[in-house]
């Protein structure tokens, strides 16, 4: 459970349990913590707001570091922010490499046809070119176009 203490405008986060137990060291506490019983001593659970859609591979979610007040409720508010630099690399070489996977994954799938006793039909093999083009695409890896694989 995230606690936050709060004095006038004297902020105390994170406040663990152990420090709560420690400033009051002749009250019991139930278990689990009753909201009730610390309000009084100006101490609140904290909720975390859930994470706001996002690309992620060209943004990330970033948790405030303290929490705010909203709707009668302590709550750690996120934001999106785009990823820029080393990260944004990282995230374009993890896309960049699932993409290919994926086209990987999609071309194993027909390799049967290139068997040498099996005839590849011109539609197949014109749809595993077009996988095997998947990363001169423009826009990759962000932006692919998947082929449509013929029927069989």
């Amino acid at each position: 459970m995230l606690l936050v203490k709060v004095q006038g405008e004297d902020i105390q986060y994170p406040y663990p349990v152990s420090q709560l137990k420690a400033d009051n060291p002749n009250t019991s506490f139930s278990s689990p913590l009753r909201p009730e019983s610390l309000a009084p001593l100006g101490v609140y659970e904290v909720v975390m707001e859930p994470d706001p859609s996002f690309d992620e591979y060209t943004q990330k979610v970033v948790e405030a570091s303290e929490p705010v007040l909203v709707d009668g409720t302590w709550t750690i508010t996120k934001t999106v922010e785009d990823l820029a630099g080393a990260e944004a690399e990282d995230a374009l070489v993890r896309l960049s490499s699932q993409r290919r996977s994926s086209r990987d994954e999609r071309l194993s799938q027909t390799d049967h046809y290139g068997l040498s006793d099996v005839t590849m039909s011109a539609e197949m093999a014109t749809y595993r070119q077009a996988l095997r083009d998947v990363p001169q695409q423009e826009g990759f890896p962000q932006n692919v176009t998947w082929p449509i694989k013929p029927t069989e």
